[in-house]
């Protein structure tokens, strides 16, 4: 499974890749730290998993979201945010997020999101149910 990051913190992209690396099936192909690089680059390489901060120096990783969705890329976005408001995760869903985690509290749960992609990529691409962009450390939302 291809997977790129879009991060604007180098610290966390390491932490990031500490943890896709020596998962089984994960090729890292690489990275972007701003809105413009993030677009040509998943345009360009159509990477099967991308990792997205919403909040980038140069815009809001919801255009990122936003241009998969309108342009049909076959492209799994997990969401990792330091800003996970409920209306944030609602346009998330809306936009076509496969999962929305909070970077403090679900970075431990990006194995079992990397197994539930493997899964699917393996089968059949596409998005899990709603209750897949809701944090496992925050009360069920509803998300229509």
């Amino acid at each position: 499974m291809r997977v790129f990051l879009v991060d604007d913190s180098a610290q966390f992209l390491d932490r990031l890749k500490a943890i896709l690396v020596p998962l089984e099936g994960i090729e890292l192909i690489g990275s972007a730290n701003d809105l413009p690089e993030a677009i040509r680059t998943i345009r360009a390489d159509r990477p099967d998993v991308v990792f997205l901060d919403l909040q980038l120096p140069s815009g809001s990783g919801m255009k990122v979201l936003q241009m998969i969705k309108n342009e049909k890329l076959d492209v799994n976005v997990v969401v990792l945010t330091n800003y996970a408001f409920p209306q944030y995760r609602k346009k998330c869903a809306e936009d076509g997020a496969y999962a929305f985690l909070d970077k403090s509290t679900d970075f431990s749960n990006i194995p079992q999101v990397i197994s539930a992609l493997s899964g699917l990529h393996e089968k059949t691409r596409g998005r899990l149910p709603p209750d897949n962009l809701q944090s496992p450390s925050e009360p069920k939302l509803r998300v229509s």
